[in-house]
């Protein structure tokens, strides 16, 4: 085998070993969502907290 047929090969071994990058772009829309409710409720809480603190 030649110094060519080898990196070939491992060329075409490395692509097919390659990950599956934005399969699921479902996932991130999700998450970004989650996050930003998350915040809401935060800020929302917080400010609950402030004006039980003021009676």
């Amino acid at each position: 085998m030649t110094a060519t047929a080898r990196a070939v090969a491992s060329q075409t071994a490395s692509q097919s070993a390659l990950p599956q990058t934005g399969a699921e772009p479902a996932q991130t829309t999700t998450s970004w969502l989650g996050g930003l409710g998350l915040f809401l409720a935060g800020l929302l809480g917080r400010r609950k907290k402030r004006n039980d603190d003021k009676k």
